[in-house]
């Protein structure tokens, strides 16, 4: 708090600092006064959000990590029950499905026609079958894919 108010109250003199009754107002007018320098601070000619935009998903933010109790923010904190719409739950959902089940696929097809491919011959030497290798590559990508798809969609869906 002191480094937010040494900020927002530099070059100011004690006659222009501002006088409220309660500790609440005297915050709303700290973080009001802060948002704005730090706005301020960050102008640039193709700005690709508007001052209210980030203000407001800010303050989306905050609410979100004042019910959760966290005081700091940290991504890989973020959670998808923050997400605020069926739609969006939806969608995240087909996303992490889509993306683990290549995942899994490309996984299981890789081992798979790697070792699948190996074949041992009469003189006891191992030799990499294309033929062999190919066949057990997508038999292993389907698995792999079945066995991701499966975990996530049964996971309990919190992000640890």
């Amino acid at each position: 708090m002191l480094s937010v108010m040494s900020l927002v109250y530099q070059n100011k003199s004690v006659e222009e600092l501002p006088r409220s009754s309660s500790i609440e107002e005297s915050r709303c007018h700290l973080f009001d006064a802060y948002i704005q320098q730090m706005l301020q601070r960050q102008r640039r000619a193709n700005k690709p959000y508007s001052d209210e935009k980030i203000v407001h998903w800010l303050t989306q933010l905050a609410q979100q990590m004042s019910q959760d109790s966290q005081t700091i923010f940290l991504i890989e904190r973020m959670q998808p029950t923050w997400l605020k719409t069926k739609n969006q739950r939806l969608v995240y959902r087909i996303g992490i499905l889509l993306v683990g089940g290549l995942a899994g696929g490309l996984a299981g097809g890789l081992a798979g026609g790697l070792a699948g491919g190996l074949c041992g011959d009469p003189d006891k030497v191992l030799i990499w079958s294309l033929k062999d290798g190919s066949h057990w590559s997508l038999i292993d990508a389907l698995i792999g894919m079945f066995i991701s798809v499966i975990s996530i969609g049964f996971g309990k869906g919190e992000i640890t």
